[in-house]
């Protein structure tokens, strides 16, 4: 269901996905591409920041996020929850 869910194009469903700690890593993978707004990427930070966030995950969102900064975006909370998440798995 919460699969399906991630194909859906409403935006505030897509934050309700991402801040779900049941939504599944190919969930979250179908996410890191929905695109609404250049104003509305907390997604991003929710999914950077999801415990069932695997590397594949992670790495899209990294790959998103490198992009919107390229071309001079601001996604510096996603960047902060992407180095946390890498500082954390250091520390393990």
């Amino acid at each position: 269901m919460l699969q399906s869910l991630a194909r859906c194009p409403y935006p505030f469903v897509w934050q309700a996905l991402a801040a779900n700690r049941h939504t599944p890593p190919a969930a979250l993978q179908e996410l890191t591409t929905a695109r609404d707004s250049v104003w509305n990427d907390n997604r991003l930070r929710l999914l950077a920041e999801h415990p069932g966030a695997d590397h594949a995950v992670l790495r899209a969102v990294l790959d998103v996020v490198a992009t919107k900064l390229a071309e001079g975006e601001r996604s510096y909370a996603t960047v902060l929850a992407l180095a946390d998440r890498r500082h954390h798995a250091s520390t393990r």
